[in-house]
């Protein structure tokens, strides 16, 4: 993959695997929809989204890519970042963590070291807080993809 298509297509992809995984879906806890699709736009974003006054209590995940690094003509570096956060009025999940650290480790468990995003293993690359607003926290959670810059066979699309 070469020309930052691959940015869409690995925060779709992405996307995809968050809605399949059913512990996800039940710690974001939006009753309203019908289908983990409809999570999209309301609780799963495909870039930075803060809620600007909200005061419903809501989880978030929003998952942005973007080129870190151009080592060469043939490597660069993805960097994906998820920004995980609840309003804390149900922070608290269960007796033993919150629910951003449940969703956090439901997604290291499927981004973390997996070949299908790049040219290599996706790497992470830290866990930080993040506080939107007084009324939400949360983590940025951020992983390195290793991929090709440039097609340098003369057109991916030939193969």
């Amino acid at each position: 993959m070469a020309y930052l298509e691959e940015i869409y297509q690995i925060k779709n992809k992405v996307i995809d695997l968050i809605l399949e995984s059913q512990p996800i879906i039940d710690a974001i806890d939006n009753q309203t929809v019908d289908t983990n699709k409809e999570l999209i736009g309301k609780n799963i974003y495909r870039d930075l989204y803060i809620p600007d006054t909200q005061d419903e209590a809501k989880t978030y995940i929003c998952v942005t890519a973007y080129v870190n690094k151009v080592q060469d003509k043939l490597i660069k570096t993805v960097d994906l970042n998820f920004y995980i956060f609840t309003h804390q009025s149900i922070m608290n999940f269960n007796d033993t963590y919150t629910r951003v650290d449940c969703i956090q480790s439901k997604i290291d468990k499927i981004i973390n070291g997996n070949y299908d995003f790049g040219i290599d293993a996706t790497g992470l690359k830290g866990s930080r807080q993040f506080r939107p607003n007084a009324k939400f926290g949360g983590v940025e959670l951020s992983y390195t993809i290793p991929n090709l810059n440039q097609d340098r066979c003369g057109g991916f699309d030939k193969y």
